[in-house]
């Protein structure tokens, strides 16, 4: 959601093909959104910047699992269907989301082993006091 915010400072309205709040669904987008960003753009928005932004967007697991659902339909950028997505494409779309999973899943785990490997070891009679 991070990077979308940053779209969304860009922006001179918020598009509604992109979720709301944390944990909203994102609309798979239309083909040619970035072109529909460029026109709602701040003046001296870049379109590196629009597409640092977007690409950050369809690269996560949100996007992956709306265009990789059976029947998921394309969004222009109010919101509004706009064209079916490619059902030859959503196989590959829940395979790369199977990936990223995977992939968040292992750096969560190695992060989590590391905050605890470099926590300092606490000796019983600091453990007790620690629980009053």
């Amino acid at each position: 959601m991070r990077g979308l915010e940053k779209l969304f400072v860009l922006s001179t309205e918020r598009p509604a093909v992109f979720p709301a709040e944390v944990g909203d669904s994102m609309l798979p987008p239309a083909i040619g959104m970035l072109q529909a960003l460029k026109r709602i753009a701040v003046p001296r928005t870049t379109t590196t910047q629009i597409k640092r932004v977007l690409s950050h967007s369809i690269e996560g697991m949100a996007y992956l699992l709306s265009t990789g659902s059976s029947g998921a339909q394309r969004h222009d950028v109010n919101g509004t269907q706009a064209e079916p997505a490619s059902q030859v494409r959503s196989p590959d779309s829940r395979k790369r989301f199977k990936m990223v999973k995977e992939r968040r899943d292992t750096i969560c785990e190695a992060r989590r082993k590391l905050s605890m490997s470099t926590r300092p070891a606490r000796s019983s009679t600091e453990s007790l006091a620690a629980w009053g």
